[in-house]
């Protein structure tokens, strides 16, 4: 039987309250606290963490993650 790779595409759309931007939270993640929350089945650790928009730079946490 023949074996394939998978490709795994991760992204966390986030829409900035004050400017509308939509980015992906996955850029900001440079010290892994979000991709392990999500690995690791324990997004309701990420309710209230601070993240902040590459456009207007404001400040805002997590309410929940949907999928």
């Amino acid at each position: 039987m023949e074996k394939v790779v998978v490709s795994l595409h991760y992204r966390l759309w986030t829409k900035c309250p004050k400017c509308n931007e939509d980015f992906d939270l996955v850029d900001q993640d440079d010290d892994c606290v979000v991709s392990e929350a999500i690995f690791t089945n324990k997004w309701s650790d990420l309710e209230g963490y601070e993240i902040y928009c590459p456009k207007c730079e404001h400040e805002f946490q997590i309410k929940e993650i949907e999928y």
